[in-house]
């Protein structure tokens, strides 16, 4: 069931401005739940399960004009909804044909979509996006599925509940963008083959969309939690001028460039070059490069590859924004039970499967007792709401502390945690896998 947005795309700025990175309107963001029923949700009762939630400052500012072109729609009008800064469109129409992406329990009985349409704040994004989802998740809970246009993104029933309904606690920054991978064409040799990643859904948090080009087809997976990382950093301060050197964790670096910089030097039969640039893959966009161009005859802009293989070997991270770090730690201690179940598991000798174990924990740094870094420590044994945790890395700022050194780090003291298999990690957003795994280790050990 696609939709229209029921505003165009605002503010793709140009790389020959003065600040390529400029958006002048962030891009509305448009959302579409699905109504399970045949008839259209009259007007006043949608109003009245916002007010029942939000409370009674939700206020009907205006009706829409509808014109000719409108004449699917059933009713619409502009709304203040707490929380939210700018004006609230709300509207209904015919839903379109089923999506095969959705499971037809989400589907059946549909007739209608409840849309929605803002423009975000672009001093807090996040917080606005997920008071917008709450529309869909707390308010209109007939909902049985809702789509994010910008990034074409479904969200399930469950899934909204989860995401959205948390109380205090903001959903993770990713549910702003997507990231979408092009693979150079068919018929390359493997060896040769490059991915071109880049992000939807960054233009309506005011912040030019995010590019890699060139990537290594093996190496994709790393390259987007790069991309992720720095699209969270872009939401949280300005970005630097093209060309700068840009510190995005400990050890790494890149820089950034207008995406007009890069592409026309992309080659033949790679994904991202002139050739795939029409108007949505244009504008303010701005692809991550090596910190310094390279070339022995032409100096040119190119992949972070070392960066990207640094991050793909589990060496070093992105650095993650104060909210990001809060949300992990409520997250990695809330689900602390899950971390001491997989250890008892798969733990010391019980399987011949190599499991390792991790827990985050923050120490002021010496330089500047007001900030903490967080340092990993691989777990040896548990005591109840204690781990005793060796050292895996040699601190930068808190000189008491080095590589091996053996600590009792409580469980209200840690900012995340890992289970390590040949299989892949494990974390506190990973349970049901994780799960999953616990069963194969006592069910299986070898």
């Amino acid at each position: 069931m696609a939709h229209q947005p029921a505003a165009t795309t605002a503010g793709a700025a140009s790389s020959l401005n003065a600040d390529p990175w400029h958006l002048e309107v962030p891009e509305p963001t448009s959302l579409v739940g699905l109504w399970p029923e045949e008839t259209p949700p009259e007007r006043d009762r949608i109003v009245r399960f916002l007010v029942e939630h939000f409370g009674g400052e939700v206020q009907i500012i205006e009706e829409l004009e509808l014109t000719e072109e409108d004449s699917d729609i059933a009713w619409g009008v502009a709304c203040t909804v707490p929380g939210i800064g700018a004006p609230v469109v709300l509207w209904v129409e015919p839903a379109r044909d089923p999506d095969d992406a959705l499971p037809e329990t989400a589907t059946r009985g549909c007739g209608w979509v409840v849309g929605t349409e803002t423009i975000l704040d672009e001093t807090d994004p996040l917080r606005e996006f997920g008071r917008l989802m709450q529309i869909f998740a707390c308010a209109l809970t007939d909902v049985s599925a809702v789509l994010d246009i910008n990034t074409t993104r479904w969200y399930l029933r469950d899934t909204l509940h989860e995401l959205f309904s948390c109380g205090e606690m903001d959903p993770p920054a990713e549910v702003l963008w997507a990231i979408e991978a092009v693979e150079t064409v068919p018929g390359s040799k493997p060896a040769q083959r490059t991915v071109w990643l880049h992000t939807h859904g960054l233009w309506r948090c005011g912040a030019p969309e995010l590019e890699l080009l060139e990537v290594p087809s093996d190496l994709a997976q790393a390259a987007a939690d790069l991309l992720n990382g720095v699209a969270a950093l872009s939401l949280d301060g300005a970005l630097p001028a093209p060309g700068a050197p840009y510190e995005i964790g400990t050890g790494l670096a890149v820089s950034l460039q207008p995406w007009d910089a890069v592409a026309p030097f992309v080659p033949p039969g790679a994904a991202g070059g002139m050739s795939d640039r029409e108007e949505e893959h244009a504008g303010a966009r701005a692809v991550i490069c090596a910190a310094e161009p390279q070339g022995a005859y032409r100096k040119l802009w190119v992949c972070p590859i070392e960066v990207v293989q640094s991050l793909a070997r589990d060496e070093a991270g992105v650095y993650l924004t104060e909210r990001a770090t809060k949300r992990q730690a409520r997250m990695a201690r809330a689900e602390w039970g899950h971390l001491r179940t997989a250890f008892e598991a798969g733990g010391g000798e019980r399987t011949s499967v190599p499991v390792r174990f991790g827990v985050k924990a923050g120490f002021p740094s010496e330089d500047d007792p007001s900030s903490r870094e967080h340092l990993w420590f691989e777990i040896s044994q548990f005591d109840d709401q204690r781990v005793e945790a060796c050292l895996v890395n040699q601190p930068l700022t808190v000189k008491r502390l080095s590589k091996g050194d053996v600590e009792w780090i409580e469980r209200d003291a840690i900012s995340d945690w890992r289970v390590v298999t040949p299989y892949g990690a494990y974390g506190p957003s990973d349970l049901e896998a994780l799960g999953q795994l616990i069963e194969r280790l006592r069910e299986d050990p070898a």
